[in-house]
């Protein structure tokens, strides 16, 4: 009997059971291709909750009513865009506080540096040239740093002038998170390159050490 249960629920499952990784750009592709909707971000997949069929869903089952079930929705989809809002608050002061110091020290460590190598005789070395490269690169991340942790802070107060909460929502998922990865990486890139001794958080690499 058990397995013509599971037999039954087998079949009847085949459309929407993946064995891959879902996490795969390929199951986007699979995902169009049996004709399933793929809801990218939390305000796309929290708007089927009012849909007719999520509300006649909940209701015919005596989970919500369809008032408990509207103010479900808009309690989680409020509290997805003020944790989102802290979250590039404390990434954007994170980035000015603490990584730019340090990039801005390593600067100026690297130029004091090349500065005294050309008193001392060596401007014409290559080495002093390959140092110079370096100071251009890492004086490009600051660059990109503080043009990263601009845009996000425009995009924080646009987030507040979106009327609507849906609206908010989605300004949010589609502008804010982006732009939170752009800094992300941009801090990721200066991580590389300023010295540790004046880095002043845990680098990914001394993470696995502290686990």
């Amino acid at each position: 009997a058990v397995l013509e249960v599971v037999r039954e629920a087998i079949l009847a499952s085949r459309p929407i059971r993946f064995d891959g990784n879902n996490y795969d750009p390929g199951w986007v592709a699979e995902a169009a291709r049996r004709s399933l909707p793929n809801l990218a971000n939390a305000p796309a997949a929290l708007e089927e909750l009012r849909t007719p069929g999520a509300r006649e869903l909940f209701v015919r089952a005596g989970v919500y009513s369809e008032e408990e079930l509207l103010a479900r929705y808009h309690v989680k989809v409020e509290r997805y865009v003020k944790e989102l809002l802290l979250e590039a608050a404390c990434l954007r002061e994170l980035a000015t506080t603490a990584v730019l110091p340090a990039a801005l020290a390593g600067q100026q460590l690297l130029g004091e540096a090349i500065v005294a190598a050309r008193t001392a005789g060596l401007s014409g070395s290559a080495g002093i040239e390959r140092q110079q490269v370096v100071l251009q690169r890492l004086a490009d991340g600051i660059g990109e740093l503080l043009a990263a942790a601009a845009e996000l802070s425009r995009l924080e107060q646009q987030t507040g002038e979106q009327e609507r909460l849906a609206d908010r929502a989605t300004f949010v998922a589609q502008r804010l998170v982006p732009a939170l990865g752009h800094l992300r990486t941009a801090a990721d890139e200066l991580e590389l390159q300023v010295p540790d001794c004046l880095w002043p958080l845990p680098k990914y690499r001394e993470l696995l050490l502290l686990l």
